[in-house]
């Protein structure tokens, strides 16, 4: 739609038996329909959302569910759901932050060493811009605060408006 009269620019259809394929078509498609520059488009990483995420559509549905608790407000129920989200697919790394978190607001903190290693080892899949917060989770498990503070730091130089990794930092 154009903004100016409501207008329709584009329509499109997807079908694909693969939802995180869709995705990926359709994440594709919105680029070129906004004028992305094609240089831009082909030259830019971006994983397809089954490595960002999951390919197994049961993992991404007991995530799903696990956060909506979560953002309701009750996170003993969610554990069990990204529990299960990571039996199904271990490298799930979006699982392994929420539920570091979930662990320390019920209770639970000695499950983190391992979650927080397993953040680690699944973070390649992960948006850049979130590597900082695997890191500084990892660092506070193990107690190195130093190497916490300087991951913020080193975050914040190269992203100087990350107002979430600026909260940590205070």
């Amino acid at each position: 739609y154009t903004t100016k009269d409501g207008k329709i620019q584009f329509s499109r259809t997807f079908t694909n038996i693969d939802i995180f394929t869709m995705i990926d078509e359709i994440s594709l498609q919105l680029r070129y329909d906004l004028g992305i520059p094609v240089a831009h488009i082909e030259k830019s990483i971006d994983l397809p959302v089954s490595e960002m995420l999951t390919s197994s559509l049961d993992a991404f549905k007991n995530f799903s569910k696990g956060m909506g608790y979560v953002s309701s407000g009750d996170f003993e129920a969610g554990i069990p759901y990204l529990e299960k989200a990571i039996e199904i697919d271990e490298s799930f790394g979006m699982v392994y932050m929420p539920l570091s978190g979930l662990y320390v607001m019920t209770n639970q903190a000695d499950q983190r060493l391992n979650i927080a290693k397993k953040a680690m080892q699944y973070m390649y899949k992960l948006p850049e811009r979130y590597h900082y917060l695997v890191k500084v989770i990892y660092f506070s498990v193990i107690e190195d605060i130093e190497k916490m503070m300087q991951t913020i730091e080193r975050h914040l130089e190269l992203f100087p408006h990350d107002i979430e990794a600026r909260d940590v930092f205070v």
